[in-house]
C-alpha cells in the first residue's frame, strides 16, 4: 500500500559511462542558405541512440542482478520487496529472465540527468570533434561553446564543477585574446 503515508523504495541501475553515442542534428530548414525561412523555434533533432550497444544492455542487466542481490540481503528482505514488471513483456518472455530485462531496458530505459558530449571537444582532424581545444566550433567563424556539451566523455560525478571549469577556461581564452596582459581571471 502506497497510500498517503505508505513507504516505498525504487532502485534503478544507471550507466555512468555508456558506450553508445547519440547525436544532435539541425533540421533541414535550419541549414538553408537563406535562414529567413527557418522557423524561429526550429528545434534540433536529438537522438540519444540509447541502448544500441549490446555491452550497455548487458551491463545494465548486471546492475539489475546486483540490485536483486542487495534486496535479498536480510536487512532488505525483511521489508518484503516486490518486483514490479511489465505484464505485456513478462507474459511473453517470463519474469526476471535476461530476455525480459533486455526488452524492458530497450522499451523503458531513459537518460538520467546530465547528457554531455553533443559538441565534443577534440583535435581538428578528428571527424567526431565539433569544437577545438580553444572551444571554437570547427568550420564556423566567431562561434565558441562553453558548456557540458564539449566534454568528450561524462564524468562519474555531477557535471556542475567540470562545466564551471570549462567556463573559467573560456574566460581565460577570451581574456588572452581580447585583453592580453590584463591580469588573472
Amino acid at each position: 500500500d502506497f497510500g498517503l503515508f505508505g513507504q516505498g523504495l525504487a532502485i534503478g541501475p544507471t550507466l555512468l559511462h555508456p558506450k553508445a553515442r547519440g547525436e544532435v542534428r539541425l533540421r533541414p530548414s535550419s541549414l538553408e542558405q537563406n535562414a529567413t525561412n527557418a522557423k524561429s523555434k526550429d528545434y534540433p533533432i536529438i537522438d540519444y541512440e540509447l541502448f544500441h550497444d549490446e555491452e550497455d544492455i548487458s551491463r545494465l542487466i548486471e546492475g539489475i542482478r546486483r540490485t536483486q542481490s542487495i534486496m535479498a540481503q536480510p536487512a532488505m528482505a525483511a521489508h518484503e520487496p516486490t518486483l514490479l514488471h511489465v505484464r505485456a513483456l513478462s507474459d511473453r518472455l517470463g519474469v526476471d529472465t535476461d530476455e525480459y530485462w533486455r526488452e524492458y531496458i530497450k522499451r523503458v530505459g531513459f537518460v538520467v540527468y546530465h547528457p554531455v558530449g553533443t559538441c565534443k571537444m577534440g583535435r581538428i582532424d578528428d571527424p567526431a570533434s565539433v569544437v577545438d581545444p580553444e572551444l571554437r566550433v570547427i568550420g564556423v567563424g566567431g562561434l565558441r561553446i562553453a558548456d557540458a556539451s564539449v566534454m568528450p566523455d561524462i564524468t562519474s560525478g555531477n557535471t556542475q564543477v567540470p562545466t564551471a571549469a570549462i567556463a573559467v577556461q573560456m574566460v581565460r581564452i577570451l581574456k588572452e585574446k581580447y585583453m592580453p596582459g590584463d591580469g588573472a581571471v
